[in-house]
């Protein structure tokens, strides 16, 4: 920095600045990275009866290309968030978009349950990589005001993906045939790739962060509204410039306690999330529902979590994570808990409704509290790691239900084993609210800034 240069913090920009149309774009195309990902990510199951069927496998054989998928997913997460951090947010992304596309792909050319799963393995790798990748972005963009909100609202993106590739994968098989499903579900993120590549900018706060690139910073302000001197002018972000690996950061300040607890959120969120996509329906049909009567409730399901995800932002936003947070998940329990007595549709319906709609807030809400707990310079990580553990947790509580199945236990007691997921989650949040009031400031409260310098001319 030389001396006299005006110092404008981007991060307090951005906060006061009011959405623009180039913000509007980041969140837009963000958001379709979420649909794409829910999409693909449940075109494995409807599609695994056929691909059986092409390699005479027996369908009983699919639990670790399901498990291999979450597995590689987790990995993603927890690999492609800290790599954003170092090398940026825009080129991390398109590379995991590309890399599920490629592997998409390749899905309709295996010949072998080994080669599935290594398939399936990378295209989660992808799928969970692109995932802190998308969110750190309109985290990066959003004021702070409205950050929790509109990461939540990406991330409701897929549930929506989700309940859209299930109708157009309905549409495909039965006019297309099953490998149509991989040939669109691949050649789509490869042609959003090159949008993103195009037209999707850098993080500015990644940027300014950097500071290697004040011409870039620049540009991107102006776009926002801000017309900024070309010379004497220095560009700083809040918190303090982060040297070495990103991964560390995520535990100093202060941050470790805060750090561990929200993992065991995310972790025990997710896990609820994928006991209920994966186990509930069989273990309904134990308890005398059809089977076309599960996928009802799956569906009222996904409802609620679509809704409750899109509102959970906002909701933390206004009231604060643990007012909302905690009773999510105290709701979620009492719901999974309840659905083991629901021995007719209508009431199934309604629990499944409720559960989708606490545990949609919860997850969601835990998102929300990570993309305000860290600065710019490692949201990513911190964004990443949290859901490198809800991909854990997904890839673990369907073989704990298995388990239990397999050991002789009734629907209701599995059922009431599975509240525990979120019992405990619960119980995290208790514990990451004391932790606040011990740091002085609640968890979801980003590092104290200086004061923003305003350009001249901005709005």
């Amino acid at each position: 920095m030389k001396p006299g240069d005006k110092v404008i913090n981007v991060s307090q920009l951005v906060d006061d600045t009011r959405f623009t149309r180039l913000q509007f774009l980041v969140v837009a195309l963000c958001a379709l990275v979420g649909l794409l990902d829910g999409a693909d990510t449940q075109s494995i199951g409807v599609a695994a009866p056929f691909i059986a069927g092409s390699l005479a496998l027996k369908i009983s054989s699919f639990g670790p290309v399901f498990a291999a998928s979450q597995l590689g997913a987790a990995i993603g997460a927890l690999t492609f968030g800290p790599l954003a951090d170092r090398v940026g947010r825009k080129l991390v992304l398109v590379l995991a978009v590309v890399v599920f596309a490629v592997f998409t792909l390749a899905t309709i050319s295996v010949s072998s349950l080994p080669a599935l799963i290594a398939v399936r393995f990378f295209a989660g790798l992808g799928l969970g990589g692109a995932t802190p990748c998308f969110l750190t972005l309109t985290s990066d963009y959003s004021p702070r005001k409205q950050r929790g909100t509109i990461a939540t609202i990406i991330w409701s993106a897929y549930p929506l993906g989700a309940a859209l590739g299930s109708f157009m994968n309905a549409y495909i098989l039965s006019h297309l045939g099953w490998r149509a499903i991989f040939y669109i579900g691949g050649g789509l993120p490869l042609a959003v790739a090159a949008v993103l590549l195009v037209f999707l900018p850098e993080s500015v706060q990644y940027l300014a962060a950097r500071g290697t690139h004040p011409d870039r910073v620049r540009v991107i302000l102006r776009r926002m509204g801000h017309d900024i001197a070309d010379t004497g002018v220095q560009f700083i972000v809040e918190g303090k410039k982060l040297t070495g690996v990103p991964i560390r950061h995520l535990f100093s300040e202060r941050r470790g306690v805060a750090t561990v607890l929200l993992w065991m959120v995310f972790l025990l969120a997710f896990a609820t999330t994928n006991v209920m996509v994966m186990w509930t329906p069989t273990l309904l049909h134990r308890n005398g529902l059809e089977p076309a009567a599960t996928a009802i409730v799956l569906a009222f399901f996904n409802l609620g979590a679509f809704i409750g995800m899109a509102s959970a932002g906002r909701l933390v936003d206004r009231f604060g994570a643990p007012r909302m947070l905690f009773p999510a998940f105290i709701g979620a329990a009492l719901s999974i808990a309840a659905l083991g007595s629901a021995g007719t549709l209508p009431l199934a319906i309604v629990i499944g409704t409720l559960l989708g709609l606490t545990i949609g807030v919860g997850g969601a809400g835990a998102i929300a509290v990570a993309s305000l707990l860290y600065p710019p310079a490692i949201r990513s990580t911190g964004i990443g790691w949290g859901m490198g553990n809800a991909r854990f947790g997904q890839f673990l509580s369907p073989l704990i239900i298995g388990a239990l199945l397999s050991a002789g236990f009734a629907t209701g007691q599995i059922l009431i084993a599975a509240a525990l997921f979120p019992g405990f989650a619960a119980v995290f949040v208790a514990l990451l609210w004391l932790e606040g009031l011990r740091r002085g400031k609640t968890p979801a409260t980003p590092p104290e800034t200086p004061p923003a310098t305003r350009p001249h001319g901005s709005h």
